[in-house]
């Protein structure tokens, strides 16, 4: 089904279509309307269970699962010293599990169409992002400071630009690059050459957005490409070809990349003589969590509630210090943040031991998927299910500095591969779905 036709015979079905196929295209138009469409899409979800009693979608152990994870947070919400702030937190997460449920239908009813479309929705929104840079690079000097910090634009704009302000850039790439990878191979069998330029642009992107923890996950990420597709090493092999020159002409091009990402790198590494693999605010974030963790195991201290704890004096940590040149006082640098830079940190701190178990366990069900796909050759999966497995590997891992748990607006992205993953299995290993 063509876009044409598909909009010449719009009806509610296709609109929602529309809507979930073109997010990662909407999403760069800022949070305000991606939250908007969530929104829509997790009405559509409700009306898919109480109007047209779609119950098989809920009746599974993933969605079970899922809405006991939410329960959860509800309840520990009460141990919050501010009940409303953690309340309003959950209650503004917990449409997405409807918003799952919307998902997996449209994957289910609408899978070729869906893939078409996400397919090029990514390929739009990554030649805009493009052709942004470029206007940006050859109409103004390049800033002394990190691209993705500062960027190039007015801080108080929103849209396109707004994923340059707000240290996103690296972070949205990483999220799609493996999805339209997979959607490629799902769709044509093959790595075209669109599909190759469009990898190629985002792989320098990534590098140019400056944020380190992105392009750390993208070589990690392509190296559990490497052992899902043993088989072709080859042909990635040539395909690598490409990537390595293209890396070594941004460093030639840019050579401020060696300073912002290699130098600031190492010498964060090193920092007073001694090898630490976080930078000391980030150290500081995850002791707070931790003592957060000693001090309210079960309950945690509520939803999203990280930011109002952090400098209560049984949680606080300094990890640097200054002096003062006017007052001559002792200025103490401490780990207060919005949240712990760790998804598994910030659960466990804020919702307790049971929601972190749940989230655990989670992440080893994906492991064991990926230990299934690149040991078995008997196990049955498509290439979209092998990248979406390997997008969350990377999304959720355990080490890596994340954003908030609760960001609404980078949730939607983050929830694709999830989303396709209980699709997956609920359609192609138990069957259960009854349209």
């Amino acid at each position: 089904m063509s876009l044409e036709i598909l909009l010449r015979n719009l009806n509610y079905k296709n609109f929602f279509l529309l809507i979930f196929s073109f997010f990662p295209f909407l999403f760069l138009f800022g949070p305000a309307l991606n939250n908007l469409l969530s929104v829509i899409i997790a009405i559509y979800g409700i009306y898919l269970i109480f109007y047209n009693k779609y119950l098989f979608l809920i009746k599974n152990k993933y969605m079970i699962i899922f809405l006991l994870f939410i329960c959860i947070l509800f309840l520990t919400s009460f141990f919050s010293i501010n009940l409303r702030l953690s309340f309003n937190a959950t209650l503004l997460y917990a449409p997405y599990y409807f918003y799952f449920l919307a998902g997996i239908f449209i994957f289910s009813k609408f899978r070729n169409e869906n893939f078409v479309f996400l397919y090029w929705s990514i390929c739009f929104s990554i030649i805009i992002l493009l052709l942004f840079v470029i206007y940006e690079a050859i109409s103004g000097p390049m800033p002394t400071t990190d691209i993705a910090y500062h960027g190039f634009y007015d801080p108080y704009v929103e849209g396109f630009k707004g994923v340059f302000i707000y240290k996103i850039l690296g972070i949205y790439l990483i999220k799609i690059y493996p999805l339209f990878f997979g959607l490629s191979l799902s769709i044509y069998k093959r790595v075209n050459i669109i599909t190759l330029i469009i990898l190629i642009i985002s792989a320098i992107l990534i590098v140019l957005s400056f944020h380190r923890t992105s392009t750390f996950m993208f070589i990690f990420m392509n190296f559990l490409i490497l052992f899902a597709y043993r088989d072709y090493w080859k042909k990635i092999f040539k395909i690598s070809l490409i990537f390595i020159p293209s890396f070594f002409l941004i460093l030639f091009l840019t050579p401020n990349i060696s300073e912002k990402l290699i130098g600031k790198t190492v010498d964060q590494l090193f920092e007073n003589n001694k090898f630490q693999i976080y930078p000391n605010h980030y150290i500081g974030h995850y002791k707070t969590a931790l003592n957060m963790i000693e001090k309210n195991l079960i309950t945690g201290v509520g939803t999203d509630s990280f930011s109002i704890n952090c400098s209560a004096k049984e949680f606080v940590y300094s990890y640097d210090s200054f002096i003062d040149e006017d007052s001559n006082n002792i200025i103490y640098l401490n780990s207060c943040s919005t949240h712990p830079h760790n998804f598994y940190l910030q659960i466990f701190s804020e919702n307790g031991v049971f929601a972190f178990t749940i989230l655990l366990l989670f992440y080893f069900f994906i492991l064991k998927e990926f230990k299934l796909i690149v040991l078995s050759k008997k196990y049955y999966s498509d290439h979209l299910y092998k990248f979406c497995i390997i997008s969350t590997i990377c999304i959720y891992f355990p080490f890596a500095p994340s954003v908030s748990f609760y960001n609404t607006y980078l949730s939607s992205l983050n929830y694709f591969s999830v989303i396709f993953i209980i699709f997956y299995n609920l359609k192609f290993k138990y069957n259960l779905f009854k349209l």
